[in-house]
């Protein structure tokens, strides 16, 4: 018994160090190939504002994209320092990120975001994470697929189950339902034994719904 535990313990400690060695991997390449073109990007915005003047027509533009690569570069380096550390994400970050998001969304593109949500102190870690993830493409569907300015998101915790909405509201002139599938948002529930359903009104109103067991 003693030498099958002894055993036991070595694979979980290979599996553990594993595993923190391929999110630190995850983490360096995430800073290489994604923080670093955007903070190119950034440098090249501040020099073309500069360039410009303050008196262009299109200063203030220039400087919303330099903000929206500022804040980008925040969230990526948040993001890589919390996969590198190992840290979990609490419920109550999820609703602070979304929110913020949204707040970018109506300040950006003029979509405004209503954030309702009831959640349980056991929404954390990866699944607070990978909901963060799964609202963040909704809204992005929202934004590229539609000509809605106002959408809503949903956050609920009943029972055993995280549920999710994110939906927008119905655009004039759009009389017939769009039939689609948010492919990346089915695959990542999936991955977390969830599923999706969408829901389609009249009038272009599309509402994601996702069921996540916690």
């Amino acid at each position: 018994m003693s030498t099958v535990v002894e055993n036991m313990s070595l694979v979980e400690q290979l599996i553990s160090k594993a595993a923190e060695h391929e999110r630190n991997a995850i983490s360096r390449d995430l800073h290489d190939t994604t923080i670093q073109p955007y903070i190119g990007i950034k440098l090249a915005l501040d020099a073309l504002y500069r360039q410009g003047g303050t008196d262009n027509v299109l200063s203030s533009r220039i400087s919303d994209l330099i903000n929206m690569a500022e804040m980008t570069i925040r969230d990526l380096r948040q993001y890589a320092s919390t996969l590198k550390d190992k840290a979990a994400m609490p419920g109550e970050f999820l609703v602070a990120a979304v929110r913020n998001q949204s707040e970018r969304l109506g300040r950006f593109y003029g979509i405004n975001v209503e954030v309702t949500s009831d959640i349980s102190p056991r929404l954390q870690g990866r699944l607070a994470a990978e909901a963060y993830q799964i609202i963040a493409e909704g809204l992005s569907n929202v934004l590229r697929h539609t000509t809605a300015k106002k959408a809503f998101v949903n956050i609920l915790c009943e029972n055993s189950h995280l549920l999710l909405k994110i939906g927008n509201e119905a655009v004039n002139g759009e009389t017939e339902p769009r039939n689609f599938t948010p492919r990346s948002i089915s695959e990542r529930v999936q991955m977390l034994s969830g599923r999706t359903f969408v829901e389609q009104r009249e009038g272009g109103q599309t509402v994601v719904h996702v069921t996540i067991p916690m």
